[in-house]
């Protein structure tokens, strides 16, 4: 563990990608884990379906953006790491893509939190 980090840090994009993304994910739980007892019963969250109480999901349910966000910047950590040898354009690529998933999440839910608190 400790090589796949000194690994992938000692490239800046990487290295400044993923430290932001992790920040992004978690300031993101530190604010939902503040709030959550706040929050009412049921969120806005599933905004593409039609009007009404389809677009409604529990209050736990806000939490996937977030797991979705964490589980995807390790896969992506992960990939670059074993493409990093070979092709580290791609493996720059993929660490872009991890921090932009999770600053999409995070907006998503200080926004969500916004309209209703």
């Amino acid at each position: 563990m400790n090589g796949l980090i000194k690994h992938l840090l000692s490239d800046k994009i990487i290295a400044y990608s993923a430290s932001l993304a992790l920040l992004c994910n978690v300031v993101s739980l530190l604010f939902l884990l503040f709030l959550y007892r706040q929050l009412p019963p049921f969120l806005p969250l599933y905004n593409q379906l039609p009007w009404g109480e389809p677009r409604l999901g529990q209050r736990i349910e806000i939490f996937i953006p977030i797991g979705l966000s964490i589980s995807l910047w390790i896969i992506n950590m992960v990939l670059a790491h074993f493409l990093y040898e070979n092709m580290p354009l791609i493996s720059r690529m993929l660490s872009l893509t991890g921090f932009v998933i999770s600053l999409i999440a995070c907006i998503f839910l200080f926004r969500t939190i916004q309209i209703i608190i």
